[in-house]
């Protein structure tokens, strides 16, 4: 695999991400992956989420070079590890069965019916974490507003009557 061979010749690039040979290596290898994926293959390489040396400054502040240019090389091995570790598979197993996609998949594109036992077997547990705090955040909401002086004005003066007391 071309893209495997490159990975030693881009290790000691000066300009790291930025460096042409690298960000066309990386397009490259991300497009094979998409092809290969797309005839129903699952490829288990994450160089399409890898940072390479790169910092998101809105989140933390820059390292410095020095542990820029660690990332970057950990990355690197962490793609060559991943990639050799599909051509050892291949060489061992052949060409991998096809990947199916999961039942509740198909049935969600057949179906006009998102029901909740469709979702308990399909959703993910973000999913589930999300709903959990819309349904908590709506909840708070509404209590919030009970103490408010507009839900006072908006339900009125209480008009309790009581039984009459028995004699």
């Amino acid at each position: 695999m071309q893209c495997r061979n490159e990975i030693d010749e881009l290790m000691g690039a000066p300009e790291l991400h930025e460096n042409e040979r690298f960000r066309r290596w990386r397009h490259d290898l991300t497009e094979a992956i998409r092809q290969i994926e797309e005839q129903g293959f699952r490829i288990a390489c994450d160089v399409r989420v890898r940072r390479f040396g790169t910092y998101d400054p809105y989140v933390t502040s820059n390292p410095g070079r020095e542990a820029l240019i660690r990332f970057y090389r950990r990355d690197l091995k962490d793609t060559t590890n991943e990639l050799n570790a599909i051509i050892e598979y291949y060489n061992k197993y052949g060409v991998p069965k096809l990947h199916k996609p999961a039942s509740g998949v198909e049935e969600a594109k057949g179906s006009d019916k998102l029901t909740l036992s469709w979702l308990f077997r399909n959703a993910t547990l973000s999913f589930w974490l999300w709903a959990a705090g819309v349904l908590a955040a709506t909840f708070m909401a509404g209590v919030w507003f009970s103490s408010t002086d507009l839900y006072a004005q908006l339900k009125g003066p209480a008009n309790v009557t009581r039984p009459a007391a028995k004699q």
